[in-house]
């Protein structure tokens, strides 16, 4: 029988967004006209956490999905990449690969995705379908896939909202978000809390 585990990040402490990302974009309240590209710069204490070589034993991993997932990954902009083995950036850009409007609703679909995994915490996570819905001043972040609950379960994510973008190009997850990385309920992440950066490129 498996032993359900607390998902509690190593590195919390202070750690929240980066304040730039390290390729050419602009960060807005809304997506622009003619985007061709979308960065996201992942909270790094979770990163790390999954990746610390002595919580993984090196088998933590963050990994684009998809045949054309992560056109350009790109590294932490203060100068180094995560944690590790492996070495892992924070950061991932993606083609824009649909931006399509129905009934007044845009929908800026992404090329590919990420998997999250750390085999000995039970994390099994996998975002695809990502897309930015502008709605007014703001944008959500929605996806498809799935994660593992702590007790070993399977939750299959189709149309979540994972969170929230501001007008600076913050992202904050919703309370689905936070349980993606909770693994349920119970963990150390709430919504509201910060999860790294989005800016676009054209």
């Amino acid at each position: 029988m498996r032993t359900p585990r607390l998902r509690v990040p190593a590195v919390l402490g202070g750690a929240a967004l980066a304040a730039v990302l390290a390729v050419p974009a602009t960060s807005q309240a809304t997506v622009p006209t003619g985007v061709s590209t979308a960065s996201w710069n992942l909270r790094h204490s979770w990163v790390d956490y999954l990746v610390n070589p002595f919580l993984s034993l090196g088998q933590g991993r963050v990994t684009p999905t998809g045949a054309t997932a992560a056109d350009k990954p790109v590294a932490d902009p203060a100068g180094g990449a995560a944690a590790g083995p492996p070495s892992t950036p924070y950061g991932y850009v993606w083609k824009v690969g649909g931006d399509v409007t129905t009934g007044g609703t845009r929908t800026v679909t992404l090329r590919g995705g990420l998997d999250f995994d750390q085999p000995l915490h039970g994390i099994d996570i996998s975002l695809r379908n990502l897309r930015v819905v502008p709605s007014g001043s703001t944008e959500t972040l929605v996806v498809d896939g799935s994660y593992k609950t702590t007790a070993g379960n399977t939750v299959t994510l189709t149309g979540t909202t994972f969170g929230t973008v501001s007008a600076t190009g913050g992202v904050t997850l919703s309370a689905a978000g936070a349980a993606i990385f909770n693994g349920g309920s119970n963990g150390s992440y709430a919504a509201g809390d910060a999860f790294g950066t989005v800016a676009y490129g054209s």
